[in-house]
């Protein structure tokens, strides 16, 4: 019961509905979702004790050296080149290894590593550079520039047929670049448009020269 300000008395006596509800994170459907995380949660940890020695084995198939692994650029006779990111300096390499099932042959090892330091001894706008040459417990690998353009092959199956001045631009690139790899008394023996990449500017460079011969 209770007056209003003049004293006057209800005696029926008042009342007044208050529904009280709760914060959201402790309603029926937040309970439910607290329930699901539990149980993903119990799984997820289940599955890393199964998978851990997986996971582990997988992330350091991804590193070589001090490179990290992307994605798949190519294969050849003797190596895979991977597009890779030198974990210290962050630059963007083109990294070939060799072959796993052949990573117990010396003559194999030996030829990667003959082409590297081939490499790594030119220097000319046509021929491609090479950073590194190395060799872990498990793989041998040449880090080189990361070229955009694809090969030459690519770009003559997508454009043929190529104009007269674009043809004399890619032929005398070619052959600058042989003039310098002759000039250090080597002859590559495996030029054909598929060891030709492009830049992003269709500039030349001669690649490959796991054949090679001085």
């Amino acid at each position: 019961k209770g007056s209003n300000n003049d004293g006057l008395w209800n005696e029926q006596g008042a009342s007044i509905a208050i529904i009280v509800t709760p914060p959201w994170w402790r309603t029926w459907w937040a309970y439910t979702g607290y329930l699901l995380v539990f149980v993903g949660l119990g799984f997820g940890t289940r599955w890393l004790v199964l998978n851990w020695k997986i996971i582990i084995a997988s992330r350091k198939a991804r590193i070589v050296s001090h490179y990290r692994l992307m994605e798949e650029l190519g294969r050849g006779g003797m190596g895979t080149v991977y597009k890779a990111t030198d974990v210290n300096t962050r630059q963007v390499v083109a990294l070939k290894l060799l072959h796993p099932d052949l990573l117990k042959d010396p003559e194999n090892r030996k030829r990667l590593m003959a082409e590297g330091q081939l490499l790594s001894s030119f220097d000319h706008p046509n021929i491609l550079k090479v950073y590194e040459v190395g060799e872990t417990e498990e793989r041998g690998f040449i880090a080189m520039e990361y070229l955009t353009g694809g090969t030459l092959r690519e770009y003559l199956h997508k454009s043929f047929h190529l104009p007269f001045d674009e043809v004399r631009h890619i032929a005398l690139q070619v052959a600058n670049g042989l003039t310098e790899i002759h000039t250090h008394g080597v002859i590559h023996r495996d030029l054909k448009t598929g060891n030709i990449m492009l830049d992003d500017q269709r500039n030349v460079r001669i690649m490959d020269f796991g054949l090679s011969k001085s």
